[in-house]
């Protein structure tokens, strides 16, 4: 952090893409509003599902009878994946779209997810930790773009930043709780699938407002009589 630091002077003093979107937004600012509520609503339910059921998946593994090496090599070789999930979204940006590699990503998570259900064996249980990981870290940069686009006071991204450690303090603890009331994990795999779901919606309804540029016309020249 500290070799990186010098770096911040290269960043814009402004946020532009706020700004352009606020010149050109035309709706009442309770739309604003909302859609800002919607975001970080969605930070919140995506923080809480995914630190939720990552807290356990250790426990996951140790109840389908997977040994802890085993698993733990597994969940090192996820970590890893994740900086390629971080990466995929670095090189794609905006390609095709915000809204289609938030889908993507989502359902992919919320599959990662399923395949915990029951006892998974090494293969599924492989399949859920290695995708999960890397979906978490490829939704994640457009879940913070959206916020970005709509910021405009530069508030917002730091509320989602409350959020996010909110969500960290509170799914563990959820996580927990559903744990030993259910006495197994069944409940929490399921609580986790739907705040994902719940999330998906919030982040869908937060996106900007796609501005319209008008049709440009060119005159046609009038023949003199």
């Amino acid at each position: 952090m500290i070799l990186v630091l010098p770096l911040t002077r290269f960043l814009p003093e402004r946020n532009i893409a706020a700004d352009r979107a606020s010149d050109d937004e035309t709706g009442p600012a309770r739309n604003y509003v909302l859609r800002a509520a919607f975001g970080l609503v969605g930070v919140l339910a995506f923080y809480v599902s995914l630190s939720g059921i990552w807290t356990f998946v250790g426990g996951v593994a140790a109840a389908s009878a997977i040994g802890t090496e085993t698993s733990s090599a597994i969940l090192s070789i996820a970590t890893v994946l994740g900086i390629a999930g971080s990466a995929l979204a670095t090189v794609l940006g905006a390609r095709p779209s915000t809204r289609t590699n938030l889908l993507v990503g989502y359902v992919a998570m919320t599959l990662s997810v399923g395949l915990l259900t029951g006892m998974p064996g090494l293969l599924r249980f492989t399949v859920a930790a290695l995708l999960f990981k890397f979906t978490w870290t490829f939704i994640l940069p457009y879940i913070m773009s959206t916020l970005s686009g709509l910021d405009r006071s530069g508030r917002l991204v730091n509320l989602a930043n409350i959020a996010i450690g909110g969500g960290f303090a509170i799914g563990p603890f959820m996580g927990g709780r559903l744990v030993e009331s259910a006495g197994g994990y069944g409940t929490l795999i399921g609580v986790s699938a739907a705040g994902l779901v719940l999330s998906l919606a919030l982040i869908m309804a937060a996106q900007p407002r796609r501005i319209v540029a008008p049709a440009v016309t060119t005159p046609v020249p009038q023949m003199a009589e």
